[in-house]
């Protein structure tokens, strides 16, 4: 909270008190999400970024900075809407009072309320002429822009809070994940190698470059990354999905299993680790392990289409043939363009005589692009 320094003044009973204001270090946690799914960038972090403000030398109402030092204790006890309150009144009083806007704009972003978050940061930035500060106010803002999908705002103001500080390993790795999601894998890695020369022991940039290297079919590359990254935070249960991947492209299929196992230990609902897992299994000829990881997978999530269709292809191993034919019709309800779905389908319909059926999905699954679909047609229907 700020230090009031009382002017000295033989008038001061008499007259309206005001303070000169210095502020001090006000912390904020800010939760920084993205959706979580394999071999992608999108990770979820946290991480404490510490606001420091500093304005130029104004006369602030002592109402004012009471005002603001109220909003401070209420932030600090999570009373975030009365911390608002507190700096909202702060600012009616001394609307040039830059504190209070720029804690107001970070609580605003801890409350998810990134329009306001967007709005207070902006005023700041074009009132304060300290520079302090600045950099992460325009990477919250940032942040900001990427929750409301607004993509090429949120990676132009990544790069501002770069120039204003290149020290901070988080705004290198947010704006790689963006890169990233563009498809521009190489790039993104330039900045993920930013991020780690700054924080060596930052797991989820290891984990997302492994996952660009992957694309770049640097499997090995990919390999080391991933396994820094579970070594730097053994509890980020991604990287052991990923990990599994990696393994299982490489033809370590026991070694894929443990990664998945592993995953799932830290995340028991990690639906997407059962499914992989379950991948896994069946290359390894284990169906009916494979069957009991789809079932976990769906039970998690029931609109999986992919789980529906792996499962399909397990039960069709097993003999299950109508129970193959019944998740590969559960994929394509949720998913019509769905071709290998089609495909595994009219296999299974094959297996019960229904040549008329199989026919029809081998076709529908050569339509939607499905390369093998269409020897089955040579070889199985008439022209």
């Amino acid at each position: 909270m700020g230090r009031l320094s009382l002017f000295n003044s033989p008038k001061l009973d008499t007259m309206r008190h005001w303070v000169f204001t210095i502020v001090f270090t006000l912390i904020f946690t800010s939760i920084l999400t993205a959706q979580e799914r394999p071999d992608t960038a999108a990770t979820e972090a946290v991480d404490t970024l510490r606001a420091s403000v500093l304005t130029d030398t104004l006369l602030i109402p002592i109402e004012a900075q009471q005002f603001y030092n109220n909003g401070v204790t209420a932030f600090r006890s999570g009373k975030l809407e009365t911390a608002v309150a507190q700096f909202d009144s702060a600012l009616a009083i001394e609307p040039r009072f830059l504190s209070p806007l720029y804690n107001r704009a970070s609580v605003h972003f801890e409350m998810r309320h990134f329009s306001q978050c967007i709005q207070d940061f902006t005023l700041y930035l074009q009132q304060d002429t300290t520079g302090n500060n600045h950099a992460n106010a325009y990477y919250l803002r940032g942040r900001s822009h990427f929750f409301l999908k607004q993509r090429e705002e949120a990676m132009k103001n990544y790069s501002l809070a770069i120039e204003n500080d290149p020290q901070i390993a988080v705004y290198f790795y947010q704006r790689g994940v963006l890169i990233f999601e563009d498809g521009d894998f190489e790039r993104a890695i330039v900045d993920f190698d930013a991020a780690l020369r700054l924080d060596p022991h930052y797991s989820y940039a290891y984990n997302d470059r492994g996952s660009a290297k992957k694309m770049t079919g640097d499997l090995n590359g990919a390999l080391n990354d991933y396994l820094k990254a579970v070594q730097a935070n053994p509890n980020l249960a991604i990287a052991f999905n990923n990990l599994g991947s990696i393994r299982k492209k490489k033809g370590d299929l026991k070694g894929a299993v443990k990664a998945y196992s592993r995953a799932l230990e830290l995340n028991p609902e990690y639906f997407l680790a059962f499914n992989n897992r379950g991948s896994t299994y069946f290359e390894l000829e284990e169906y009916a392990l494979a069957v009991k990881d789809f079932d976990a997978a769906l039970q998690l999530n029931p609109d999986y289409a992919f789980a529906y269709n792996n499962r399909s292809a397990a039960r069709y191993k097993l003999r299950d043939y109508q129970g193959a034919i019944d998740d590969a019709e559960q994929a394509i309800a949720i998913d019509p363009s769905y071709g290998f779905a089609y495909l595994n389908r009219g296999i299974s319909r094959e297996m019960i005589r229904d040549a008329e059926g199989a026919c029809s999905d081998w076709k529908k699954a050569a339509e939607l692009g499905v390369k093998n679909a269409q020897t089955y047609v040579q070889s199985s229907c008439d022209p």
